[in-house]
């Protein structure tokens, strides 16, 4: 049986033939060279994971059916990923990494210091679908328009609020789990690779914000991210 998973909009019922879409279709047919009556896994966050068999009539006419739904289920994660725009590829990198890592909603933010001013937000979703396909989760992060990073804070309130910034009120990463209120979402933000600003810093201040550092070397950001997302979930 085929590893093989597609996210789709369509509802999932047993044997309900469902009319696959034209990028779907090329996707199974000429990059995964699935064929007729091979089983290939469909989901979507409302209808769970079925196992589905290939129809191909035609070229143009490729359907799935659902005949056996999965034990896969679930798990909405309370993390939630804020993070500087950095380049361009490494915006996809970040978006793939907290897919796999089960991260719920993902802000990205300008900054004082960021340089990247602009993202293709389709294109990012594309990646985000790419990565839940590929992980075996039944959703994808909802990823926001891009904000600044004041708005951001003005969310802040009911949320543990985790900043990745080593100053001297920063603690281990590791020592996070008595600073925690695990029946609340967490906002993790990491900052741009210059750092934040005095400005930036200022306004953290009044905040309830812990600061965590990961170590006592310098990360680039997407390490930081992938390594305070993994630690941050394996807390939950």
């Amino acid at each position: 049986m085929s590893n093989i998973r597609l996210l789709i909009a369509d509802t999932l019922h047993n044997s309900e033939k469902i009319s696959l879409k034209k990028d779907d279709a090329h996707y199974l047919v000429n990059v995964m060279k699935v064929r007729h009556a091979d089983v290939i896994k469909a989901y979507n966050e409302r209808d769970g994971e079925w196992f589905c068999k290939m129809e191909l009539e035609n070229k143009r006419n490729i359907f799935l059916i659902p005949f056996e739904k999965t034990d896969n289920s679930l798990r909405k994660s309370k993390v939630i990923l804020a993070f500087a725009l950095l380049k361009r590829q490494n915006n996809s990198l970040i978006i793939q990494k907290a897919t796999e890592l089960n991260v719920r909603e993902i802000y990205p933010l300008i900054t004082d210091r960021t340089i990247v001013k602009n993202i293709n937000i389709d294109k990012l979703n594309i990646v985000a679908k790419e990565a839940s396909e590929q992980c075996g989760r039944l959703d994808i992060p909802k990823i926001h328009n891009i904000l600044d990073i004041g708005k951001l804070l003005n969310m802040a309130k009911n949320k543990n609020f985790i900043i990745c910034h080593n100053c001297s009120d920063a603690i281990s990463i590791l020592d996070l789990r008595e600073k925690i209120d695990y029946n609340e979402d967490t906002i993790l933000l990491i900052g741009p690779e210059g750092g934040f600003s005095s400005e930036e810093i200022d306004m953290f201040e009044h905040l309830n914000i812990t600061f965590v550092k990961l170590g006592k070397y310098t990360l680039r950001a997407e390490t930081a991210i992938i390594a305070a997302i993994f630690t941050i979930q394996n807390l939950y």
